[in-house]
């Protein structure tokens, strides 16, 4: 698991809860003034993961005014821009003069440069976020300027990049699963590819992105594709290629650096999806051809042999292993 969770304000008395929040996030993020309406029944937990050039805080809190003034700003500044994405509540924020309303639909962008005030809400007492900090540093010098200009700023969370950045930030706060050092590295990696692509494309400054940072993007971008449209009977190389206007051979090379090719990439991930639908107790009634024509495996025979190959059994015996408890040779899962 990559967030590694380092204050529980269930684990002080309460009375120390709302100060020792407040001491922990002058310490790990930077100073600021803080001030709540909780005080005495005040609840929060806060992870961090430390992702090789990036750094992702998690923190859910009760609501709260945050302030950074210029005076804090002179005695640290990591000179970061930081990307938040609220999970439950909503955000007003002021910074160099603009003033924004943020909510679960937005990804906010600011910087620790420069004062700001942060006032979080939530109808059920309790905000989330996710923060991704940045250093200025990591943007090409062009493009740091010109993000610079548009500070603070609201990007949509739910739509292209933006969508593709929330979806990997989701993951990682929820996935339970181990990570390696190396794959912190290169989540870390992705997550910065990605915000570079996002913040080049609403400044309008894509020519300033580096070719590995435009390809690892798009990487990215068609592998969220082939996810969305693994139902798709047509889902095919050049059906991709033309949704990213590249050519078909460029498609074919991403995926030959996994030593696999698309069409083996794109069945593996339909039968896991199958293999996740046949193991659903609400799923229970729906034959198992349906199943794998919905996700585009049309031909019982060839499903029925592609899925024994790659699960060590039948669909149907899988079924019956997982939902009633039937006894089965172990199975070689993916």
């Amino acid at each position: 698991m990559a967030i590694e969770t380092i204050f529980r304000s269930n684990n002080l008395p309460a009375p120390q809860r709302y100060d020792s929040w407040c001491e922990l996030t002058a310490k790990t993020l930077f100073p600021t003034i803080i001030a709540s309406e909780y005080t005495s029944a005040f609840q929060a937990e806060l992870g961090m993961a430390d992702l090789g050039p990036v750094q992702v805080t998690a923190m859910t809190h009760s609501p709260l005014t945050t302030r950074r003034p210029p005076h804090l700003i002179r005695r640290s500044d990591p000179e970061m821009y930081l990307l938040a994405m609220f999970r439950r509540g909503s955000a007003r924020f002021s910074q160099a003069d603009r003033h924004l309303a943020a909510t679960e639909h937005d990804l906010l962008l600011f910087d620790t440069s420069r004062p700001f005030v942060s006032e979080t809400h939530a109808q059920e007492s309790a905000c989330a976020e996710v923060i991704v900090h940045v250093p200025r540093t990591l943007l090409p010098p062009p493009l740091n300027s010109a993000v610079n200009g548009i500070t603070p700023a609201l990007l949509p969370a739910d739509v292209g990049i933006g969508g593709l950045l929330s979806g990997v930030l989701q993951h990682l706060i929820t996935d339970t699963g181990p990570l390696r050092p190396a794959d912190t590295v290169r989540i870390g990696g992705i997550v910065l590819d990605l915000l570079t692509s996002l913040l080049a494309h609403e400044v309008e400054a894509d020519a300033h992105i580096p070719p590995e940072t435009r390809a690892a993007t798009l990487d990215v971008q068609i592998h969220a594709f082939i996810e969305r449209h693994l139902d798709d009977p047509l889902l095919s190389s050049s059906m991709i290629a033309d949704a990213h206007h590249v050519s078909v051979r460029y498609v074919q090379r991403i995926f030959q650096r996994r030593v696999q090719t698309i069409s083996d990439w794109v069945r593996e991930r339909r039968l896991d999806r199958c293999r996740r639908d046949l193991a659903d107790p609400a799923l229970a009634s729906r034959p198992v051809h349906a199943i794998a024509a919905r996700w585009g495996l049309p031909h019982p025979q060839h499903f029925s042999r592609a899925f024994r190959k790659a699960y060590g059994m039948a669909p149907q015996d899988y079924r019956r292993m997982v939902l009633y408890n039937v006894s089965q040779e172990p199975i070689n899962q993916k």
